[in-house]
């Protein structure tokens, strides 16, 4: 894993933990010839403090599984907006469920099985505990706050406006007459024409969203333009 390929990093990780019996102690063998950068940022022990060293290595792997149960939540969502038939009018959902996501954790105090277990667990001191999630929840915050400084989630945005033409649901006449504002077209489109077009095919755009094969929103305005006597030239 590197800074500039952070998909990797969840990977990384699952590896990391996957291996974590063995790593763990490999380097204990090691005792004083093991790195202090690895022993530090592993949390391992010195000295005879077995329950200390027990807790130290808890906390680590407890902010491990943590990282990881975001890199998840973050990479779903990345997949899903890197995805081959994705279009602009699923862009809202996409990024208001990562919203979801991160705000019901930070709710509920959920911070990933792996973490939550260790968290709960009767040897994990009261103040340690208290610290990881207050750090957990420092995490969430932030990537709760990076979003809403970098994503329109508002329902003026052009993005919330134009969701409503994945034809996942039926839309309404004010939903298209919506979009049209929102994408600067009231010179070009004609309301009265617009209204009339779409009163004429409601029922096709309705056939459309009934039938749940078509997958992508693209093929849903192909099948609704195919069956269309004259192409509605407003719509």
């Amino acid at each position: 894993h590197v800074s500039t390929r952070w998909l990797s990093l969840g990977p990384a990780i699952d590896r990391l933990l996957q291996s974590w019996p063995a790593l763990i102690s490999y380097f204990k063998s090691l005792g004083t010839d093991c790195p202090k950068r690895i022993s530090k940022a592993m949390g391992l022990h010195s000295g005879n403090e077995e329950e200390d060293g027990d807790v130290k290595l808890n906390i680590t792997k407890a902010g491990l599984h943590f990282a990881l149960n975001m890199c998840n939540v973050f990479q779903q969502t990345v997949l899903a907006l890197e995805g081959d038939d994705v279009t602009f009018c699923e862009l809202f959902p996409i990024m208001s469920g990562l919203q979801v996501k991160l705000k019901d954790r930070l709710a509920d105090n959920f911070f990933g099985e792996g973490a939550n277990t260790i968290l709960e667990n009767e040897d994990m001191p009261l103040a340690s505990r208290r610290k990881l999630e207050s750090n957990f929840r420092a995490g969430l915050q932030r990537a709760v706050s990076y979003l809403d400084q970098w994503f329109d989630f508002s329902d003026t945005s052009v993005a919330f406006v134009l969701q409503s033409m994945s034809l996942m649901q039926m839309p309404q006449f004010q939903h298209v007459k919506a979009a049209s504002i929102a994408l600067n077209l009231a010179k070009v489109v004609n309301l009265d024409a617009l209204y009339d077009e779409f009163s004429m095919y409601k029922n096709v755009l309705q056939s459309i969203v009934d039938n749940k094969t078509r997958k992508t929103v693209a093929s849903r305005w192909v099948a609704f333009f195919e069956q269309c006597e004259i192409a509605p030239p407003n719509l």
